[in-house]
Order: C-alpha cells, then structure tokens, then sequence
C-alpha cells in the first residue's frame, strides 16, 4: 500500500494527466497557432483562459449591481477597490464599498449600448432606468488588473 502522500501524489498525477488529455482534445486550431500543441502549452492556454478578463468582470460586477448580489459584486473586485460616485459624494473603498454601493443603488433596468476595452480597462456605455424615477445615459469604467476590478467610475446624463 502506498504512504498517503504518495497515494494523493499519484492522485494529484492522473488528475493533471486527465486533464492534459481534455486540453489536447479541446484546443482549436487557432489556441495552437497562439500557444503550441506541447502538453505544456496546452496546460497554459487551459491557465490563461480560465482567468477572468477585464470584460467578464466587468459584466459580473453590473449583472450584480441589477441583480442586487453584493457578495456577487465583491467577488470581482479587488481587496482594495476605489468607487468615486458622481457628484462628489465620498468615494467607496474596498470589496465592502463594493457591497455598500449595490445596497444603497435603486433598482434598475440597465441596457449595455456600447462596450470598450483598452488593455485592463473596460467603458460600458448605455441606459440606465430606475422605472418611476429616472432615466440616465450612463458611462461606467472599470479598471482592472487583468482580473479583478481595482477601480469604478461612473457618470450620467439624464435621458428624459
């Protein structure tokens, strides 16, 4: 019988193997051209795209803030996250400002219109409705460390 170390080593080993396999068996012609057919290329593509981008976290962090998920919200951004809200109100910090914000934020329909991306920042441009109470063009950008949202801005227009 082996020692439990290594019984959880050889566990540890078919694990990565299986997936090794799954990768290899997955990558499209265009993940080989970009990172390789060796095994261990194919490891990375498989690293790189289960990472959040800039993008997805960004989409997260609304789909949260309409969805009113504050932990949701918190799970995207950074520790020490900076939310500046318009008009001058005091800033937001951290994954609690995080939550706070889509605490205090009034239910809303949000309509994405535009998106852009600049390296690790992220601008979605659209409408924002609170039924019964406003509609505003709103601009919000995220800027991110690759993954995670470090910082938010947002400003509004009024649409009626």
């Amino acid at each position: 019988m082996l020692a439990p170390d290594k019984a959880q080593a050889k566990v540890d080993k078919v694990a990565v193997d299986a997936m090794i396999a799954a990768t290899e068996a997955t990558t499209t012609s265009a993940e080989t051209s970009a990172y390789g057919s060796s095994p261990r290329s194919c490891r990375t593509s498989l690293i790189l795209h289960l990472m959040p981008d800039p993008l997805e976290a960004a989409k997260t962090f609304m789909d949260a803030l309409e969805a009113r998920d504050p932990e949701r919200a918190a799970a995207v951004c950074a520790e020490n996250v900076q939310i500046e809200l318009p008009g001058g109100d005091p800033q937001l910090e951290g994954r609690d400002g995080a939550r706070r914000l889509v605490r205090i934020a009034p239910p809303f329909i949000r309509r994405i219109r535009e998106q852009q991306i600049d390296g690790t920042t992220v601008i979605l441009r659209g409408l924002t409705r609170a039924p019964g109470h406003f509609a505003n063009y709103t601009t919000w950008t995220f800027e991110t460390d690759g993954q995670l949202i470090t910082h938010v801005t947002f400003a509004w227009k009024p649409a009626n």
